[in-house]
């Protein structure tokens, strides 16, 4: 293993133990608390520099706006991209007992120790960008010895919502939390950009759900 990947997983490791040392929510009101708005002369200065280049007004058209948005994240149009990282978080969802899936909850298991030896698709795509991949158990059914993985499960699978709630309020914030205590350790490792993803068999049936509730 890198020695800088070995940083970046200490560093996650020291702000998930810290994240499930406080209390639920605590993290998450810190972390608010902390968000400062968009830097707009910075977003400005981004697009003033694109308009300096010798190609057509906006003719990147997304791909000016995006950049434009990281520096005015970042508070610097002088943007800085690498070093770039992938977190992946796994959860294993409860509604798979109601047979709405291709497959069982194994794959989620399986996809997970692929992405740990870098054999998942989504790993050969981050090689591709030049980006790191931290796969992260958040909510695993069964979970995976692997040094590669961050063990931050907040409970084994979410619960099935054909039945009840898929996990408690507080279980719900703790997740979030996890979220967070990973960019934190990312970004103290010198992470730059960073980009998130999931996977867990059944997501899309809990997804469609929170989307019919939304609309």
């Amino acid at each position: 293993m890198a020695e800088a990947t070995e940083t970046a997983l200490a560093c996650i490791r020291e702000e998930v133990e810290r994240a499930f040392s406080s209390a639920p929510g605590a993290v998450l009101e810190a972390a608010l608390s902390r968000i400062a708005p968009a830097d707009e002369c910075a977003r400005a200065a981004a697009y003033a520099a694109w308009d300096s280049i010798a190609h057509p007004l906006g003719g990147l058209g997304d791909f000016e706006d995006a950049v434009a948005c990281i520096a005015a994240a970042q508070g610097s149009a002088e943007v800085a991209e690498f070093p770039r990282a992938l977190a992946v978080f796994f959860s294993d969802n409860g509604v798979v007992a109601e047979g709405v899936s291709q497959s069982g909850q194994d794959v989620t298991r399986a996809v997970a120790r692929n992405m740990c030896e870098g054999a998942a698709s989504a790993c050969r795509m981050a090689a591709f960008a030049s980006a790191e991949v931290v796969p992260v158990d958040v909510g695993m059914a069964r979970g995976i010895e692997d040094a590669r993985m961050v063990r931050a499960n907040v409970r084994r699978g979410s619960g099935n919502i054909a039945l009840g709630s898929a996990m408690s309020r507080d279980g719900a914030v703790r997740a979030i939390e996890v979220g967070i205590a990973v960019a934190c350790g990312l970004a103290r490792a010198g992470v730059r950009l960073l980009a998130a993803g999931e996977m867990g068999i059944g997501n899309t049936t809990t997804s469609a759900a929170v989307a019919a509730v939304l609309i």
